[in-house]
């Protein structure tokens, strides 16, 4: 009844032999779903003219995965089940965060750039952030730059907020749990994607600075020059609203 394209699919199946028809045997299972699952569709196949030689449901988890139960006929009175648990597989290791391009580096000294024109990302140092997003310290303050993209007045600073050391924990924190595993292969559909972004920039206690860009639309992603993860960055209450302008 149909799959997903992803490399990571994962699918269990299990057969067994019913000593009763198709018929009853579907009409058993309509009464009997499997847990709470709900209902998701039905298909319907033939072999020979008009002769129906397999049917089943296709059943969906809360969780996003799923379960196939699908009939064929073997006679009169008796019939073949088959059932499939069907999930995708999250790879824990983030994308690399590899675009080809400028990228900017902001400090708090140094304040928001006038322009992400042609930017494709931020810049940190080393030792590189591979495995989170930001470093696990608590930043002392912080700096949020927002661009317009390609509205208003196109890949200019559209709003700057400095951040206390209490809201920069926060909107770091927020930041940190945005999940950087994905699912390896498949295929994805966006909105339109008209270039706005996002930069955080973050000061620690031993005098480093580490930054974040943030797509805020077409596909929104977040990323520190080293790994990308899909994800919407937080909003920091910063007027006007690159996202939002006409």
């Amino acid at each position: 009844m149909g799959t997903t394209n992803a490399t990571s699919q994962i699918d269990d199946s299990a057969f067994w032999r019913v000593p009763m028809s198709m018929s009853a045997t579907l009409a058993w299972l309509k009464v009997h779903p499997p847990g709470d699952l709900t209902l998701s569709g039905s298909s319907t196949s033939s072999s020979t003219g008009a002769m129906v030689s397999a049917n089943g449901y296709l059943y969906y988890a809360p969780s996003g995965g799923q379960i196939q139960l699908s009939v064929a006929t073997t006679g009169a009175t008796s019939s073949v089940l088959r059932a499939d648990g069907i999930d995708v597989w999250i790879d824990p290791v983030a994308y690399s965060d590899d675009s080809p391009g400028p990228r900017l580096r902001v400090t708090l000294a140094t304040a928001c750039p006038a322009s992400d024109g042609g930017i494709v990302g931020v810049t940190n140092p080393p030792p590189p952030l591979k495995k989170s997003m930001l470093p696990t310290a608590s930043p002392t303050a912080g700096l949020i730059c927002q661009y317009y993209g390609l509205n208003g007045h196109p890949f200019t600073l559209a709003a700057s907020k400095p951040l206390s050391a209490t809201a920069a924990r926060g909107y770091a924190d927020l930041i940190a749990a945005i999940p950087l595993g994905h699912i390896d292969g498949g295929s994805t559909s966006c909105p339109d994607d008209v270039g706005t972004a996002t930069v955080a920039a973050f000061a620690y206690p031993d005098g480093t600075t580490t930054d974040v860009w943030a797509t805020t639309s077409g596909c929104p992603t977040v990323s520190n020059g080293y790994i990308l993860a899909s994800g919407s960055i937080p909003p920091a209450g910063l007027s006007p609203s690159p996202s939002k302008l006409g």
